[in-house]
């Protein structure tokens, strides 16, 4: 089926143009190619398969399988003018052919209609919010439909927790009635017999369900993926199940095609100039907003001209060019503010007629009274001035508006207001004002200090626009009529915008072709003519040729009628004059000129400026009104157009000639012209061209000129090209749209070399596009606004659209209106939602790179493919980019191509698209094609692109992933590149053979992380899956057919393979993850693969199109092979148990959820046939991860726990839990096999770690204690988990939690019901493997766990059916089934819930019933129900015993009532009402000494004994009390009751002959435990009553499993040496069945734990127990009253320990002051104590042990075992003779205790059964003493390795007299000479012995000292030895001869000091008895001696 076309390395070869060599050039150095890959290009036959689905013929929804022909759409928007015409004049367009190419491509880009591709499913096929009250804002939710391609974030259906009653606990907190009822009524659906021919649905209803989605919550913590940025603040309402999660993968951008700006608009009115003295001249003004910060003054916009004349004054004026026109006389104007600062004002110019001295034209109007002669003569000066100079003005006054107050608040209030500040200027330049700033801008209080005010105001008002308001009749700044245009409504004027920064420029979108001229400066001070030149004036033309000649006498001009008149004249004149500075050689000017500019301009178009002296006074002989004179004063001029280039913007200083040639414009005729003042540059002209056609850039300029010359050299090209790089922001943002389709078609038309400069250009731009600023979010709502509400930018000239706006082409087809049509207040919000929405999710999705809006709409709207290009652009674009990246010359360019992938490839993606919807292969609008494809249809995908174009894309991936290598994980391209990556591949399958594009899925995922698996490349193979597993039709793609496999596992994973690929390779690669990470416990990586999984599964879940439970069956198909998956990993290593051990809980919910969705979901017919056809083994598996999945999802509360109340075993408790016989079989042969590889040899390992530490913290909550409880590592006898009791009522997340386990364990349920169900007559057969390790373990695992009082009704149901369906494998057939099911009902049977009580006990009376019928006897069900009550009661498991005898009291009483045999109910009746009827009063006496630990013991270990002839029962009590050890942390008596229990079972294998019996060695186990002898009498054994040992306990894994269990304890002890005993016996019998692979595992561990010997006895670090006597007195003791006991306490636990915990025990108990304390060993007279009160004595106590037995136990461990005497001593007094010293009179009473059994034992206190004493006198005293300090001293020199610091220690108390002067003084009170024959001769003999033996020894110990100490020490050692040297003189003096001699030489090498007199003395320190004699004499002899000896010696 696979079909192979080529490899990847071919792709790249065509991509790059050439087959690749071995190695790559990159930088200069030699780098090795990527591995080569033997993917396939197609690796499915996908659209051959797709073409021959029979619709008809399947079983599957047609809609699951058809995918839409029409899925993209090529659509052709018209464009939508703002202005009632083109913004191209008519003779422009007339003209077309004739303008330069890069004109006809501006022009081109005006007009063109947009082009956009439309994916009409991306919206309708995501969900929709069905419940908006949990999916938050509906207005949100409504505007997100066109966030973008993938619509807005899914709603999720929420759990009603409101309306859910709550669902009842046994573990927590209820109002359960507190009174029981003890009649029980029995369940009536329980105990009434099966309906035949029942249905399973009948049987049991599984009710109420709900999603699972609806209550999981994922952690907070829980990351997806850390490949992608941290995670804005989500659009989802983080209520929402997987809130952070959902979000749409697809926000990419859509953006709106690209429209005028939206600034900030201020509508100026202009109403009224009126001054004080009323109408006497005509006023002109302007108007211009201006930026007066300090650091930056500046003009903002253009000027509006404007007069507010009334109609008599405006016509005394004459020769101003008219008539006057509608736009010239509009006083009212919108200015646009990008910025909004309080540093921006509203200037004013006025300007009046020109009167000649400036005071004469400004002073009268500030006379406060004027007589009307006066005004009439002052009237008829201002009309003579009209007549004879209207055409000229003069400066007047100046008027300063602040326009905002405080940020974005106008000053003054959107009303009519008045300017007061005319302030008397003369001179209104630039210059001036700027200087005058900080006066101007001041409060208008203090302006009147500064400058004169005008009497008088000026009347207007302003006001902000909104941006959606629609202002009728507006004019753009080129006069072009903006819609809408209404007659009779005022004119409003657009000014234009100046001062925008570089970042804010916008792309040009209308005609635009002005040119602003503002003369500055003249200095005609050095003219030489016959005219006056000081009333200058200057005259601008624009001419079109140099053909005249002027003079000042000849001065005939046909100037261009290209120049906007100003206020009060005709629309456009044919030449501006400047202002007159009255009496100014050198006059500033302040005008601006604004000129039209013809379309194509020449070498002759420039600028004539004419220089001209205005008389003002009249002249004599002319007429009155005749205009005034004006001489001629110079000419000077500005060529426009030179060289082809514009003239550059900014100052020019111009020469001024006198006249003028013809041809002046000619150079070589410069030199022949009259110049003023020697031709030195004296007029100061600056210019700015405002043209979206012409450019004065240079840059750009030459690029135009090289692109319109079709000749040029590709040399010259390029090197243009190349220069554009240099150009300025804002120039490149301008000319965008125009030269990227120049620079793409260069790519298409031009050879290799332009090809390639034209990319990297385009590569370039682009980035300096991306790098504007975006600060356009005030206009965001403009992106899809309609004419009528868009302002414009002023010129018409630029573009703007919303950053984030998306409405149109990726999303749904209701989008489209956004912009069509005219609604421009919902486009308006759609577009602030979309944009929001993008913004909050910038940074985590697939389009996190930040696309600029520009961008965005250049390639939506603008680009289409080039209607005369021979090569097509996605193949040039594809090879072009290719050739990049395999040569990399340019580092910075790559990088940027890499960064703005996304661009080249929504451009490849869109060319491909036109190129098919041009031939027919796309529809080309959406109403054309809404049907669903047909087979045809599809098949000619395969043609849509050649062969060549699929290697040359592959070979692109391949290289593009080649970069992702380089650039992961440091740099973030990395990560836009891959998310490109996947929404490039996720767009292909609309428009190419989807076979393909799985190929390059393929392609992708094999190289990205090959080799590093769970990398962070794996990362982003996770984040790229996730994207393109959000097409929309990705259930299609996968074909959702269920496959026909017949019997075939094989076949069924083919057919996945081939039908399902694209699932099969996600979970595949989720699978590899999951394997690769196994060991680490928070992988990133593996927690956004599984999240991956699990959201795919969430949106088919939620998705509207597949709510029908059909489709969901079919969907859950396509990821059947997860669950194939699992089971893999689980035969090969048992994944599941190593994540359970390492991996972080949400990992593991996520996984177990994804599992349980699928099994939920998929047909159970399906499942049935997998299940007949799959291995035992494997299905087994497939129960063993929903084993877990109960675990994982069991429901658990917070809070303390009470334990009277609280039914749920405690953690000592256990049960027969069998859920490890689920695994044991196949664990075994699995762990074998896995051994092979890595994977096994380390679930190997972990399950052995898990085996010796199951008494540890379970990760997802166990209690302390608690064995591990799932896949094979639970013991048979693990406990319940118990929950603590949460007070009052559940909180929501309580409840979540809570339905969640109700829905887990339904799924499981019937899924079990289902298998039974379906394996009915297999499961029947005596030894059924899945009888024992699926259903009833499962049934078990369900009992135990803490259920519902719901579930628990469902449960009993299916309890029930197993009973009546399968009653032989219970209680026929050899099973412990019946044993453990009867645990769990009795347990049920004390619950608080009635409801669950009245089923239990209806179920445990089927059960007696069923076994009679089956058996005729009730043998089996009596041993069981003994065992059970007796694991409830040593477990604590009994809340209320009355509950319990109220439950078996009414099994009794329901039996009596139907009609059974007689001897049925008096079995029942002797077993029920009397035999547990007594253990249950057992019980309630072990209640009543709960406080008491070892009390409690006693009474468990004494209850067992009484079941001697009962081994189950036995053996259920001795583990219940090992567990209550391990709780306590008794760790050495719960190993004791271990080996005890393999002691009985050994014993009884043995006796019963199974033939898993083992030779165990009985002396071994005894050497281990001392007392467990009595556990192999088997002689009162019932060995033939039926189900005696029948249980798992009795067998070789019992067996091992109880030693493990021991050993585990005695680690935990430390007591390794009875460990190594139990695992010599575990090796023997590994040995003896050669099982080689446990043996290894053994002898490991016993190499361990001798290491563990050698390093506790080299540091002595071990603590060994220690023992204290415990005597109690009083009557409320009990028994225990006047008793003995002897406690064993742990190492640590001192005499006060012990003694405060014994009397806060009872004193809690019985009230503290009742309890008191007695001296710890004196003799307690018990006539003498008071009845009332309770007495408690306690003392320390020795292990006694005999001199022989110190012989045999040599070291510290053999010391501290098998202990059954100690002794503690007594002092008394001999004498009261107070004359005596106490030493002399003090004896010692030694008391030698003897315990009932040795020590250790299964308790950890024993009774003492006898009691010895000793007496011995004050000298038996001494000598004890002496010896004992002798024994000290020899116990810490002759072990291996001394250890100094307790061998000081030990020296320092035997020979530093300062310390302890105990030698000395027992030598004077028993040897002295006075005292001596008051003593036994024997007895002075010995301690004179004693004491000699007691010297020997300290100089053994010192020499031993010396050599083991470091040189820190060596000053302590000489106090030793001196203080040694001190002690043996006194001695020596009353011992006598020979006691203490040694060889003197042995001595000296022994025990040596740095000291000469000391090491003197050391050496003579034994020496003969003649010298010992001499030194008795007293002399110093010995010291004079030694001190020689010592010298010599050191000198030596």
């Amino acid at each position: 089926m696979d079909r192979v076309l080529g490899l990847v390395e071919k792709g790249r070869a065509v991509a790059s143009g050439k087959r690749a060599s071995a190695h790559l050039e990159q930088d200069g150095k030699k780098v090795v190619k990527p591995k080569r890959t033997q993917a396939a290009l197609y690796v499915t036959d996908f659209e051959e398969q797709y073409a021959r689905l029979d619709v008809s013929k399947c079983r599957t929804p047609a809609d699951l399988l058809l995918i839409p022909d029409d899925e993209v759409t090529v659509e052709v928007v018209p464009r939508k003018l703002r202005t009632a015409r083109s913004s191209v004049p008519s003779e422009v367009a007339s003209q077309l052919q004739s303008l330069p190419p890069h004109v006809r491509d501006c022009l081109f880009a005006f007009e063109k209609n947009w082009l956009l591709l439309r994916w009409k499913y991306r919206h309708s096929a995501r969900p929709t919010l069905r419940d908006a009250a949990v999916a938050g804002n509906t207005s949100a939710a409504s505007s997100s439909s066109s966030v973008s391609s993938v619509s807005a974030p899914l709603a999720v259906r929420e759990l009603p927790l409101d309306s859910l009653p709550e669902l009842r606990f046994e573990a927590q907190e209820f109002d359960w009635p507190e009174e029981v009822n003890n009649d029980i009524k029995m369940d009536e659906s329980i105990i009434a017999l099966p309906q035949k021919d029942a249905t399973l649905e009948d049987i049991i209803r599984l009710e109420p369900r709900h999603d699972l989605f609806t209550m999981y919550r994922v952690p907070p913590s829980s990351s997806p993926n850390p490949y992608a940025p941290s995670s804005s603040k989500s659009s989802i309402p983080s209520s929402a199940p997987f809130a952070d999660q959902l979000q749409p993968t697809d926000l990419r951008p859509v953006g709106a095609h690209l429209e005028h700006p939206r600034h900030t608009q201020l509508l100026v009115h202009m109403k009224e100039l009126r001054l004080r003295i009323g109408e006497v001249d005509p006023f002109f003004l302007t108007a211009a907003v201006y930026d007066l910060d300090r650091d930056h003054r500046r003009r903002v916009s253009e000027f509006f001209h404007f007069e507010l004349n009334i109609s008599s004054t405006l016509s005394l004026v004459k020769g101003r060019p008219g008539p006057p026109s509608p736009l010239t006389s509009a006083t009212q104007a919108l200015f646009n503010l990008t910025h909004q600062s309080p540093t921006l004002y509203l200037v004013i110019r006025i300007e009046t007629v020109l009167h000649g001295p400036y005071e004469q034209a400004a002073d009268p109007y500030f006379k406060v009274s004027m007589k009307q002669k006066e005004k009439n003569k002052l009237i008829s000066i201002s009309e003579d001035c009209a007549h004879r100079m209207g055409r000229f003005t003069q400066p007047f006054g100046l008027a300063v508006v602040p326009l905002f107050a405080h940020g974005t608040a106008l000053t003054a209030a959107p009303q009519e207001f008045f300017v007061t500040e005319l302030l008397r200027v003369r001179d209104l330049s630039d210059m001036y004002l700027f200087s005058k700033a900080s006066q101007l801008t001041v409060p208008a209080s203090h302006l009147k200090k500064n400058f004169k005010v005008f009497p008088g105001h000026l009347t207007m008002d302003m006001r902000l626009m909104t941006t959606d308001e629609a202002v009728p009749n507006r004019f753009t700044p080129s006069l072009v009529p903006v819609l809408p245009q209404k007659d009779g409504a005022p004119i409003i004027r657009e000014i234009q915008e100046f001062g925008l920064a570089k970042e804010e420029s916008y792309p040009y979108l209308d005609y635009v072709n002005h040119l602003y001229v503002y003369p500055t400066f003249v200095n005609l001070g050095g003219y030489k003519g016959p005219a006056s030149s000081r009333n200058i004036t200057c005259v601008v033309y624009l001419l079109d040729s140099d053909e005249h000649a002027f003079s000042p006498t000849s001065l005939t001009l046909q100037s261009l009628n290209a120049m906007y008149g100003r206020g009060g004249m005709s629309t456009m004149v044919d030449h501006e004059v400047t202002s007159v500075t009255y009496h100014q050689h050198k006059p500033h000017f302040f005008e601006e000129i604004k000129i039209l500019l013809p379309n194509r301009m020449t070498p002759h178009h420039h600028l004539l400026f004419v220089f001209k002296h205005i008389t003002c006074r009249p002249v004599k002989g002319k007429k009155k009104n005749e205009p005034a004179p004006a001489d001629v004063l110079g000419f000077a001029f500005l060529p426009l157009f030179v060289n082809g280039r514009f003239v550059k913007n900014g100052e020019h200083e111009i020469s001024v000639a006198y006249e003028l040639p013809a041809h002046y414009l000619r150079e070589d005729l410069h030199d022949e012209m009259r110049w003023l003042d020697r031709r030195r540059p004296v007029f100061t002209v600056r210019s700015s061209l405002h043209s979206s056609v012409f450019s004065e850039v240079e840059q750009l300029d030459n690029f135009f000129h090289a692109y319109d010359d079709k000749e040029s050299p590709d040399g010259v090209l390029i090197g243009a090209i190349h220069d554009l790089s240099q150009m300025d922001q804002a120039t490149t943002a301008n000319y965008m749209a125009v030269l990227f389709n120049q620079m793409l078609e260069l790519v298409c038309t031009g050879s290799d070399a332009v090809a390639g400069a034209a990319f990297q250009q385009l590569i370039t731009s682009i980035h300096t596009i991306q790098s504007l600023e975006q600060n356009l979010a005030s206009h965001s709502a403009s992106c899809s606004s309609s004419s009528s509400s868009g302002s414009g930018s002023g010129s018409g000239s630029v573009a703007s659209m919303a950053p984030d706006a998306a409405s149109t082409s990726r999303g749904g087809a209701d989008s489209a209106g956004s912009v069509t049509n005219g609604d421009s207040a919902s486009a308006a919000a759609s577009s602030s939602a979309a944009g929001g929405a993008r913004r909050a999710h910038k940074g985590t999705t697939a389009a996190s790179v930040d696309r600029h809006p520009y961008l965005v709409s250049y390639v939506n709207f603008f680009y289409e493919n080039f209607a005369d290009a021979d090569k097509k652009p996605f193949a040039e674009i594809v090879k072009t980019w290719s050739l990049l990246l395999f040569q990399r010359k340019d580092a910075a360019v790559v990088e940027h191509s890499l960064r703005y992938s996304w661009f080249f490839f929504d451009l490849i993606v869109k060319s491909i698209a036109q190129l098919l919807a041009d031939t027919g292969q796309l529809p080309t609008n959406a109403a054309s094609s809404s049907s669903s494809s047909t087979s045809g249809a599809s098949v000619k995908r395969g043609t849509r692109v050649t062969p060549d174009f699929i290697q040359a894309l592959a070979g692109l991936v391949s290289l593009l992933i080649r970069e992702l290598h380089q650039l992961l994980p440091s740099n973030p391209v990395g990560h836009i590149l891959n998310n490109t990556i996947a929404l490039f591949v996720k767009d292909l399958f609309g428009i190419i053979d989807r076979g393909a594009v799985l190929g390059f899925i393929k392609l992708y995922c094999e190289e990205i992380d090959s080799g590093v698996v769970g990398s962070y490349f794996s990362g982003a193979k996770v984040e790229f899956l996730r994207i393109v597993m959000d097409y929309e039709h990705y259930v299609q793609l996968n074909i959702p057919i269920e496959p026909n496999f017949g019997t075939s596992i094989q076949k069924l994973l083919e057919c996945f393979d081939s039908l399902q690929f694209f699932s099969s390779l996600i979970i595949r690669e989720i699978g590899s993850i999951m394997k690769a990470t196994i060991g680490e416990k928070h992988s990133p990586v593996r927690s956004s693969a599984l999240a991956l999984l699990r959201n795919a599964m969430l949106r088919h879940e939620l998705d509207p199109r597949y709510q029908d439970p059909v489709k969901q069956q079919k969907i859950a198909l396509l990821y059947f092979p997860y669950i194939l998956m699992l089971m893999q990993f689980e035969s090969n290593g048992s994944l599941i148990t190593l994540a359970d051990q390492t991996w972080i809980p949400s990992d593991m919910e996520d996984l177990l959820l994804c599992y349980l969705w699928v099994v939920k979901t998929v047909r159970r017919r399906f499942l049935r046939k997998w299940w007949k056809a799959e291995t035992s083994g494997r299905v087994f598996f497939f129960f063993v991860v929903l084993a877990k999945a109960l675990e994982v999802f069991g429901f658990r509360t917070a809070g303390e726990h009470k334990p009277k109340e609280s039914v749920l075993l405690s953690p000592r408790q256990s049960t027969s839990t069998t859920i490890s016989k689920m695994v044991d079989p196949i664990k075994d042969a699995a762990l074998k096999q896995g051994s092979k590889n890595s994977f096994g040899t380390l679930a190997r390992r972990r399950l052995k770690l898990k085996q010796l530490h199951k008494d540890s913290l379970n990760e997802l909550g166990a209690p302390a204690g608690a064995s591990p409880r799932m896949m094979g590592i639970i013991d048979h006898e693990s406990p319940h988990p118990k929950t603590p009791r949460s007070e009052g009522k559940q909180n929501a997340n309580t409840k979540r939690r809570a339905y969640l386990s109700l829905e887990v364990n339904s799924i499981v349920l019937e899924l079990l019901l289902h298998f039974m169900s379906d394996f009915k007559s297999e499961l029947g057969v005596e030894g059924n493997k899945h009888m024992d390790r699926v259903v009833c373990n499962f049934l078990l695992l369900l009992l135990k766990q803490n259920q519902s009082e719901l579930f628990l009704s469902h449960l009993f149901q299916t309890v029930r059916f197993l009973v009546y369906n399968f009653p032989r494998p219970l209680f026929l057939y050899n099973t412990p089934y019946a044993g453990d099911l009867t645990y769990e009902l009795l347990r049920a049977c004390n619950f608080a819930s009635e409801r669950t009580r009245a089923q239990a006990t209806g179920l445990l009376y089927i059960f007696f019933k069923t076994n009679w019928l089956i058996k005729k006897n009730l043998a089996r069900m009596k041993l069981q129900c003994s065992i059970a009550i007796a694991k409830l009661v040593g477990e604590g498991g009994i809340a209320d015993v009355a509950r319990l005898q109220s439950a078996l009291l009414a099994v009794v009483k329901q039996a009596s009532l139907e009609k059974n045999p007689p001897e049925f109910v008096r079995q029942l009746d002797q077993l029920l009402s009397v035999r547990l009827i007594t253990v249950l009063e057992n019980t309630k006496l072990i209640e009543q000494f709960e406080y008491d630990n070892e009390l409690v013991a006693e009474l468990i270990y004494e209850i067992s004994l009484g079941y001697r002839d009962s081994p189950d029962i036995r053996y259920t009590w001795l583990d219940s009390l090992a567990k209550r050890h391990g709780v306590e942390k008794n760790h050495e008596e719960a190993a004791q009751c271990r080996v005890h229990t393999t002691a009985l079972i050994v014993a009884h294998l043995q006796l019963l002959k199974r033939e898993d019996a083992v030779e165990v060695s009985r002396a071994s186990l005894r050497e281990a435990a001392p007392n467990c002898a009595e556990e192999f009498d088997t002689s009162s054994t019932s060995a033939s009553e039926e189900g005696v040992c029948s249980s798992s306990a009795f067998s070789r894994q019992g067996l091992f499993r109880e030693l493990q269990a021991a050993v585990a304890s005695l680690k935990l002890e430390q007591i390794f040496e009875t460990a190594i005993i139990l695992q010599r016996i575990g090796s023997l019998i590994h040995k003896k069945k050669r099982d080689y692979a446990e043996l290894v595992n053994v002898y490991n561990d016993l190499t361990g734990l001798c290491h563990n010997i050698v390093q506790s006895d080299e540091l002595q670090g071990r603590l060994f127990a220690n023992y204290y006597r415990v005597a109690f007195y009083g009557k409320d003791f009990g028994r225990a009253d006047g008793q003995e006991f002897i406690y064993k306490e742990h190492g640590f636990v001192r005499l006060s320990d012990i003694s405060s915990r014994l009397r806060d025990r009872y004193s809690a108990k019985f009230g503290a002051d009742r309890v008191l304390t007695l001296p710890g060993t004196g003799v307690v007279d018990k006539s003498k104590l008071d009845p009332a009160k309770l007495y408690i004595q306690v003392c320390s106590v020795e292990p006694h042990l005999t001199d022989e037995q110190l012989k045999e136990r040599k070291t510290p461990f053999q010391k501290n075992t098998n202990l059954k005497r100690f002794i503690f001593a007594t002092p008394f007094q001999t004498s009261t003779d107070k004359e005596l010293s106490e030493t002399e009179r003090t004896g010692k009473i030694k008391t030698v205790l003897r315990v009932e059994h040795p020590f250790p034992f299964v308790l950890k206190r024993i009774k003492v059964v006898s009691k010895k004493e000793i007496m011995l006198t004050p000298i038996q005293t001494s000598l004890e003493a002496i010896r004992g300090r002798t024994r000290a001293l020899l116990q810490e020199i002759e072990t291996k390795q001394p250890n100094s610091k307790t061998l000081q220690i030990v020296l320092q108390g035997s020979v530093l007299l300062q310390v302890n002067a105990g030698p000395l003084e027992f030598c004077r009170v028993f040897l002295g000479p006075d005292h001596v024959h008051k003593y036994q001769p024997a007895e002075v003999k010995a301690l004179k012995h004693a004491m000699g033996e007691f010297v020997k020894t300290c100089v053994k110990a010192l020499a031993v000292n010396k050599s083991i100490i470091d040189a820190d020490q060596i000053a302590f050692h000489d106090q030793l030895v001196k203080g040694y040297v001190s002690m043996k003189t006194e001695v020596l003096k009353y011992i006598g001869v020979g006691q203490a001699s040694q060889s003197a030489s042995d001595l000296l090498k022994k025990a040596g000091s740095s000291n000469k007199i000391e090491l003197a003395s050391m050496r003579q320190i034994a020496q003969t008895s003649t010298d010992i004699r001499s030194a008795r004499s007293g002399s110093n002899a010995d010291v004079n001696l030694l001190s020689t000896s010592a010298a010599t010696a050191a000198e030596k």
